[in-house]
């Protein structure tokens, strides 16, 4: 094909389908920030422009395209689920007090003693260690990895795991992120 022809029909399937592709992804992204809708889109007519030669054929573009942003949109929310959950079992936040300026009351300092020994107890030792390296100080996957000589793949996993063990023990975390940072 010459490129005139591959002009016409990318701009042909742009005209046709990038209506359809917008109300889809708003959809699919409960109403976010229409920019990154755009970039979704946009991602998803440079894929098909990058496999224009086998597309020209397909008979269902409309449908090619609608199942590129679905899974780019898809995608774009496990990653800020993701960003949710690892902010939630953070102390990140700046609007957040910083630990080192809150002084802990004995009650709270012996509180928190508790509960550290209850996650101890829940998770083990090391992971309880690696757990408060991430959620109370702060550090990267990548830091602990060096610290503790694992991959940062497998700090992640062990990270997912110790959430989902902590999900039905509630009151071990929050009440020692409360007395961490002084609200407790």
């Amino acid at each position: 094909m010459n490129e005139q022809t591959e002009r016409e029909w990318f701009e042909r399937i742009y005209q046709d389908h990038a209506d359809m592709l917008f109300r889809l992804g708003r959809h699919l992204l409960g109403g976010q920030d229409d920019s990154a809708l755009y970039d979704l889109m946009q991602d998803a007519f440079l894929d098909a422009w990058s496999k224009r030669e086998k597309l020209m054929a397909h008979p269902n573009i409309g449908g090619w395209l609608a199942l590129s942003l679905k899974n780019r949109a898809m995608s774009a929310r496990q990653k800020a689920q993701r960003r949710g959950l690892r902010n939630a079992y953070s102390l990140d936040d700046e609007e957040s007090a910083p630990v080192a300026d809150t002084a802990m009351t004995p009650e709270q300092e012996a509180l928190l003693g508790d509960r550290v020994a209850a996650l101890r107890e829940l998770l083990g030792e090391e992971n309880a260690a690696l757990f408060l390296a991430y959620a109370v100080d702060g550090c990267t996957a990548k830091e602990i990895g060096r610290r503790w000589g694992l991959s940062e793949d497998c700090v992640w996993m062990r990270i997912s795991r110790m959430k989902r063990k902590l999900v039905a023990h509630p009151e071990i975390f929050y009440a020692m992120l409360l007395v961490a940072i002084g609200v407790g």
